[in-house]
């Protein structure tokens, strides 16, 4: 009994629960029902009342509008972003009243949908939590007067927020194929991105809003100036943005990985648009990016200036870019770079191992605009090597970029023969010594070469051995201390020793910056020369033509064209003394004199010397050439030992004529021209000049042509020793041959009359009338009438002495007066 009711009461509570499970199934059923329902009645609503709901989502619009706003048409989309209705308005357009004279349409779109709540729709009234717009061209505009189409949108009245962010009219946001275009021609600004997607949702803070963004973007134009150019210029930027809000019209994005074009960065920035501003600044940085790859990012006027640098490796860089979208200037521009055992590309050449902290910034003078014109380079604490040489430099400005200079500290402690990476061996061979360097410069900046620099510091070098390879000169132990002051160098205590030569020089050359870089052929060195002891013949290089000519390099960083230039095309102005002077046999003593070197001639002036017991000077000019060199000369000698002066010209090329034949003081006065040979020694057969002398107490020994005639006519007499009285001459030169004007001749053993021409090769012809009267009988007759008329009292040998053809020996012979008249 009791079993039988157990089983009876679980019968009847098991009936009332499969009965509640068809009640909630029938309610869901029914639910969903009118859902279906609700939605078909919507859809239903929305197509009988189209033109009702496209005026509502019109007027709504236009609310705060002072334009022209159509829409071409109007659709729901149901599902796409279930549980609300999306109502998807085509062919808009929107432009303000003005739009017939500036032809700007500010919104052209394919579609926009707008997501509105459903309920709210049904109640009668637009929500609206979203717009897409696709397929779009928005263009702001504005005039040159100032007028911008952006005045279709109506001043709001400002009110109060209550802090929960339901001023915003919409939540999610996106954007699809849409160009967006700002021309402001009044500040000649422009702005042009094609957007593929830029898609985000907005959520309210407080008073504002935080907004979370996905783009891509191709920025066709980020011109803040057209003039200069565009920031980013076709590069495509890819990314996200975490953007906030805080309801007062600030706006920040916080750091974000983006791409730009190959590129990787982070950006942040800030804009402010609160109390009427419109401010903004863009920050980017990127660890690791190669030179081109920053430069390509920047205006086209920043852009020329750097792609003239280059860097083997990445570097280190961040640009800040600061300003105000009404205002007429460039924002400001900042751009940093950290360079760190790199490798630098310039225009004159490479610097490797290259470190410094480099800075750009267009605001130099903070109270002037920021332009070009008020742009600098700033580089700090830079380091490398340029060639072999090292080099630092604690701060270089280069500053105002329309009309750049640079300033700045060099420093540098090394090696000479370091120097051998920049200027090549086969002009100057550098084999040992030290340089210090420590100046200040100030310079302009013309094709990114420095010129008319001017220079404050010295210049150190110590022991340094060095080849002058063009010109063969080899120098030892050279010190020189160079002394830079503004524009002009001042050279002090240079020591240059050769093998057997000690030279000490000052000097200085005016202007010398300037015209090294502008004008070297205009560089004029003055000298002050001093030496114990002078070998002239271990600087023949200085007259005669290069050993060869040098290689035009185009390597950058390669200074041998420019010193080559230097060193040809530069003039000297030489005020020398000398102590001792040699040449060969020639020897001078307290010589002074001034030379003036060029590139083509050597030119000497009042040199003064004593030599062979009498006085000596000269005035002259050398032209040199790769041939030979052409010289042009006038001396004076006065009072030389004969014998010596011969010697020291070894016998100025006679044959018959020598040191040992002849004594006494000669006075000469000589202008001469002709070539010298490669060798420097005279070319005879060039010579070309006239020449008149004196020569008092002078004796003629052992001369072999007299010796001759006196074997004929004179056995009883001594003319082995013949003693003269004043002699005097005039001669004329013409190549090899001397022609000596009628001279008399008056001796203690002859008289002679003496013309014709005497050869230092081929072609003598002398003719020489020898009275045999013993000019004994005559020395004590003062009157010069008598001595001449007894003179030729007697017999008269008429001579000839000339080259005898079978021998080439000068052959002295009788010849009648008659019969060599008639010759």
């Amino acid at each position: 009994m009791l079993e039988s009711e157990h089983n009876k009461i679980q019968i009847e509570t098991k009936k009332p629960k499969r009965k509640w499970w068809k009640i909630a199934l029938f309610s869901v059923l029914g639910i969903v029902g009118l859902f279906i329902l609700t939605i078909i009645g919507v859809f239903l609503y929305i197509e009988n009342n189209k033109d009702e709901v496209l005026a509502k989502v019109t007027a709504q619009l236009n609310e705060n509008l002072d334009g022209e706003l159509k829409i071409g048409d109007l659709k729901p989309e149901f599902f796409s972003n279930f549980p609300r209705v999306s109502l998807r308005l085509t062919n808009v357009s929107l432009h303000d009243k003005k739009f017939s004279e500036h032809k700007h349409e500010l919104l052209r779109a394919g579609k926009i949908d707008v997501t509105v709540n459903l309920f709210s729709l049904l109640k009668g009234t637009i929500n609206i939590r979203k717009i897409a717009i696709g397929d779009a061209n928005i263009d702001i505009y504005v005039a040159p007067d100032g007028y911008t189409n952006t005045s279709v949108f109506k001043k709001k009245e400002k009110s109060k927020s209550d802090g929960s962010g339901a001023d915003l009219q919409f939540q999610e946001f996106a954007l699809d194929n849409v160009k967006f275009i700002v021309s402001n021609q009044m500040r000649k600004k422009l702005h042009h991105y094609e957007i593929a997607t830029f898609e985000g949702k907005v959520d309210p803070k407080g008073d504002g809003w935080n907004a979370q963004i996905t783009y891509e973007i191709l920025a066709k134009s980020m011109s803040f100036n057209t003039d200069r150019g565009s920031f980013i210029g076709n590069k495509k930027l890819v990314g996200n943005f975490d953007i906030t809000a805080n309801g007062l019209g600030v706006y920040k994005l916080s750091e974000q990985p983006i791409k730009i074009g190959e590129e990787n960065f982070t950006l942040f920035a800030n804009f402010d648009f609160s109390d009427g501003k419109s401010q903004y600044g863009i920050h980017v940085r990127n660890k690791s990016i190669r030179w081109k790859g920053a430069s390509v990012l920047l205006a086209d006027n920043i852009k020329e200036k750097l792609d003239m640098f280059d860097f083997a490796k990445p570097i280190e860089v961040s640009c800040d870019l600061e300003g105000d979208f009404d205002a007429d200037e460039d924002p400001l521009i900042y751009v940093q770079a950290k360079v760190r055992h790199n490798e630098l590309q310039t225009p004159g050449g490479t610097i490797f191992d290259c470190n410094f902290d480099g800075v750009f910034a267009n605001n130099y003078d903070k109270k002037k605009p920021k332009t070009d014109a008020n742009s600098v380079i700033l580089l700090r604490n830079m380091t490398g090597n340029y060639g072999e040489v090292p080099f630092s430099m604690p701060v270089i400005s280069i500053i105002n970029l329309d009309a750049p200079y640079a300033k700045g500290k060099f420093v540098s402690n090394f090696d000479i023969p370091k120097l051998n990476s920049v200027i090549d061996k086969d002009l100057i061979a550098f084999n040992k010594g030290r340089a210090d360097i420590a100046v200040d410069f100030v310079s302009d900046v013309v094709n990114y070469k420095l010129a008319k620099p001017r220079i404050m510091g010295k210049v150190e070098i110590k022991n340094a051995d060095l080849v002058y390879t063009q010109r063969n000169l080899k120098f030892q132990d050279v010190s020189i201390n160079l002394d830079f002051d503004s524009r002009d160098l001042f050279i002090r205590n240079i020591h240059i020793k050769s093998a057997k030569s000690d030279v000490i020089m000052d000097g200085k050359v005016l202007n010398f910056l300037n015209l090294y870089y502008n004008s070297p052929e205009k560089i004029v060195l003055n000298w002050n020369v001093y030496s114990k002891e002078l070998h002239v013949g271990e600087f023949l290089g200085m007259v005669s033509g290069r050993a060869k000519a040098v290689k035009k390099t185009k390597k950058k960083g390669n200074f041998t064209s420019e010193i080559d230039e230097l060193l040809e095309k530069s003039q000297m102005r030489m005020a020398m003394k000398i102590d001792k002077l040699y040449y060969k046999k020639f020897v001078g003593t307290n010589a002074t004199a001034i030379a003036e070197i060029s590139e083509t001639n050597i030119g000497l002036k009042n040199l003064g010397m004593r030599h062979s017991g009498g006085m000596m000077r000269i005035n002259g000019n050398l032209a040199r050439s790769s041939n030979g060199s052409r010289y042009d000369f006038k001396a004076v000698v006065a009072d030389v030992n004969v014998r010596e002066f011969f010697r020291s010209f070894d016998n100025f090329g006679m044959q018959s004529l020598k040191a040992e034949n002849i004594s006494g003081k000669l006075s000469l006065d000589v202008e001469l021209k002709g070539f010298l040979n490669k060798d420097y020694s005279m070319n005879q057969k060039s010579m070309d000049g006239k020449a008149n002398f004196a020569m008092a107490d002078g004796q003629l020994l052992n001369f072999e042509p007299i010796q001759s005639i006196g074997k004929l006519a004179f056995r009883r007499r001594n003319v082995n020793e013949i003693a003269f009285r004043d002699l005097k001459g005039n001669i004329r030169i013409k190549g090899e041959k001397i022609e000596i004007e009628p001279m008399k001749i008056n001796s203690s053993v002859l008289n002679l009359d003496v013309a014709g021409i005497y050869s230092l090769g081929a072609g003598t012809d002398l003719r020489m009338d020898v009275p045999l009267r013993n000019p004994k009988k005559d020395e004590n007759i003062t009157d010069a009438e008598e001595l001449e008329e007894r003179r030729h009292r007697g017999i008269v040998l008429h001579l000839q002495a000339a080259d005898d053809p079978k021998t080439g020996k000068v052959k002295i012979s009788l010849k009648s007066k008659g019969k060599e008249s008639e010759n």
